[in-house]
């Protein structure tokens, strides 16, 4: 099947090579620094089958966490998390969002993590 290189961890159940037979699987991952794209929509792990010659559609979606944002100045404060928590958290999912707010207006920024951005 046409599998991406990046992202994805193959699990393979069946033939390793072509000609793949009729049942022959593979169990498709989010690999170590990607997420899968919507939780809420997608499962954790999708299963590509060989049926009658052609692989099932690939459901999975996996997207590049994003590193910890740099350290605000401290005008700023940022929401939900502390600059200490997002220090101690490494990475960010795809799709994370953190508002960077200004202490003296109230003026916020939003800082969306998109595909490893």
């Amino acid at each position: 099947p046409d599998i991406p290189p990046e992202g994805f961890t193959v699990e393979v159940q069946g033939d390793l090579q072509a000609p793949y037979r009729h049942g022959s699987e593979r169990i498709l991952t989010c690999t170590q620094g990607y997420s899968v794209e919507d939780e809420s929509n997608m499962p954790a792990k999708d299963t590509l089958l060989c049926s009658n010659g052609m692989w099932t559609e690939r459901q999975l979606s996996c997207r590049a966490d994003c590193p910890a944002p740099e350290r605000v100045p401290p005008a700023f404060k940022t929401m939900p998390m502390s600059q200490d928590e997002l220090a101690a958290k490494p990475k960010h999912k795809h799709g994370d969002e953190i508002r960077v707010v200004c202490i003296q207006d109230g003026e916020e920024q939003v800082l969306k993590c998109q595909d490893g951005k």
